[in-house]
Protein backbone atom coordinates (compact mmCIF):
# COMPACT_ATOMS: atom_id res chain seq x y z
CA UNK A 1 0.00 0.00 0.00
CA UNK A 2 3.14 2.32 0.52
CA UNK A 3 3.67 2.66 -3.16
CA UNK A 4 -0.18 2.85 -3.60
CA UNK A 5 0.34 6.64 -1.75
CA UNK A 6 3.49 7.34 -3.14
CA UNK A 7 2.32 7.29 -6.31
CA UNK A 8 -0.67 9.39 -5.54
CA UNK A 9 1.73 11.63 -3.64
CA UNK A 10 2.66 12.17 -7.65
CA UNK A 11 -0.36 12.60 -8.81
CA UNK A 12 0.56 14.91 -11.36
CA UNK A 13 4.47 13.93 -12.26
CA UNK A 14 4.77 13.14 -15.90
CA UNK A 15 8.67 13.89 -15.38
CA UNK A 16 10.79 10.25 -14.51
CA UNK A 17 10.29 6.80 -14.52
CA UNK A 18 7.69 4.16 -12.96
CA UNK A 19 8.30 0.65 -12.44
CA UNK A 20 5.98 -2.00 -13.64
CA UNK A 21 5.60 -3.10 -10.46
CA UNK A 22 4.27 0.83 -9.70
CA UNK A 23 2.31 0.76 -12.38
CA UNK A 24 0.65 -2.52 -12.16
CA UNK A 25 0.13 -2.04 -8.29
CA UNK A 26 -1.47 1.44 -8.88
CA UNK A 27 -3.73 0.26 -11.34
CA UNK A 28 -5.09 -3.25 -9.95
CA UNK A 29 -5.89 -1.53 -6.38
CA UNK A 30 -7.89 1.35 -8.04
CA UNK A 31 -9.75 -1.48 -10.00
CA UNK A 32 -10.59 -3.25 -6.64
CA UNK A 33 -11.55 0.20 -5.00
CA UNK A 34 -14.02 0.42 -7.85
CA UNK A 35 -15.21 -2.72 -7.58
CA UNK A 36 -15.93 -2.70 -4.07
CA UNK A 37 -17.41 0.88 -4.55
CA UNK A 38 -19.80 -0.73 -7.05
CA UNK A 39 -20.81 -3.47 -4.72
CA UNK A 40 -21.54 -1.20 -1.67
CA UNK A 41 -23.76 1.04 -3.95
CA UNK A 42 -25.84 -1.67 -4.70
CA UNK A 43 -26.01 -2.93 -1.43
CA UNK A 44 -26.78 -0.24 0.91
CA UNK A 45 -28.17 2.37 -2.03
CA UNK A 46 -29.84 0.26 -4.23
CA UNK A 47 -28.39 2.16 -7.33
CA UNK A 48 -27.02 0.59 -10.43
CA UNK A 49 -23.48 0.18 -8.71
CA UNK A 50 -22.03 3.02 -11.44
CA UNK A 51 -22.24 6.13 -9.84
CA UNK A 52 -19.63 5.47 -6.69
CA UNK A 53 -16.78 4.25 -9.13
CA UNK A 54 -17.29 6.41 -12.00
CA UNK A 55 -16.22 9.46 -9.10
CA UNK A 56 -13.29 7.12 -7.56
CA UNK A 57 -12.37 6.68 -11.46
CA UNK A 58 -12.96 10.49 -12.07
CA UNK A 59 -10.86 11.51 -8.96
CA UNK A 60 -7.85 9.09 -10.27
CA UNK A 61 -7.82 9.58 -13.55
CA UNK A 62 -4.55 12.50 -13.31
CA UNK A 63 -2.66 9.51 -11.29
CA UNK A 64 -3.61 7.21 -13.25
CA UNK A 65 -2.35 9.32 -16.49
CA UNK A 66 0.72 10.28 -14.80
CA UNK A 67 1.59 7.01 -13.65
CA UNK A 68 0.86 5.80 -17.17
CA UNK A 69 3.23 8.74 -18.59
CA UNK A 70 6.10 7.33 -16.49
CA UNK A 71 6.07 3.78 -17.34
CA UNK A 72 5.49 4.46 -20.69
CA UNK A 73 8.68 6.86 -20.09
CA UNK A 74 10.85 4.18 -18.02
CA UNK A 75 10.59 1.61 -21.43
CA UNK A 76 12.13 4.54 -23.57
CA UNK A 77 9.31 5.59 -24.87
CA UNK A 78 7.96 9.30 -24.66
CA UNK A 79 4.58 9.96 -23.04
CA UNK A 80 2.78 11.15 -25.92
CA UNK A 81 2.33 7.59 -26.62
CA UNK A 82 -0.68 8.11 -23.96
CA UNK A 83 -2.53 9.56 -26.70
CA UNK A 84 -2.99 6.12 -28.01
CA UNK A 85 -5.88 5.54 -25.56
CA UNK A 86 -8.58 7.44 -27.60
CA UNK A 87 -8.17 5.12 -30.25
CA UNK A 88 -10.49 2.16 -29.39
CA UNK A 89 -9.23 -1.18 -29.54
CA UNK A 90 -6.23 -1.02 -31.05
CA UNK A 91 -4.95 1.65 -29.38
CA UNK A 92 -5.59 0.16 -25.95
CA UNK A 93 -3.43 -3.26 -27.23
CA UNK A 94 -0.87 -1.63 -28.46
CA UNK A 95 -0.38 0.41 -24.65
CA UNK A 96 -1.33 -2.67 -22.71
CA UNK A 97 1.96 -4.01 -24.47
CA UNK A 98 4.23 -0.75 -23.70
CA UNK A 99 3.01 -1.74 -19.51
CA UNK A 100 3.88 -4.74 -19.92
CA UNK A 101 7.15 -4.56 -21.79
CA UNK A 102 10.73 -4.76 -20.13
CA UNK A 103 12.19 -1.50 -18.13
CA UNK A 104 14.87 0.35 -20.29
CA UNK A 105 18.10 -1.64 -18.84
CA UNK A 106 19.81 1.71 -18.09
CA UNK A 107 19.23 5.27 -17.59
CA UNK A 108 17.84 7.03 -20.58
CA UNK A 109 16.72 10.60 -21.16
CA UNK A 110 13.66 9.94 -18.92
CA UNK A 111 15.99 9.40 -15.70
CA UNK A 112 17.39 6.96 -13.87
CA UNK A 113 17.02 3.64 -13.50
CA UNK A 114 13.74 2.81 -11.23
CA UNK A 115 14.72 0.76 -8.02
CA UNK A 116 15.00 -3.23 -8.83
CA UNK A 117 11.20 -4.63 -9.41
CA UNK A 118 10.18 -7.48 -6.90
Amino acid sequence: MDSYFSTLKKFAVCSGRATRKEFWEFTLINVFIAFILGIIEESFFGGSGRLLPAIFNLAVLIPSLAVGCRRLQDTGRSQWWMFLIIVPVLGWVVLLAFFISESHPEDNKYGTLPTKEA
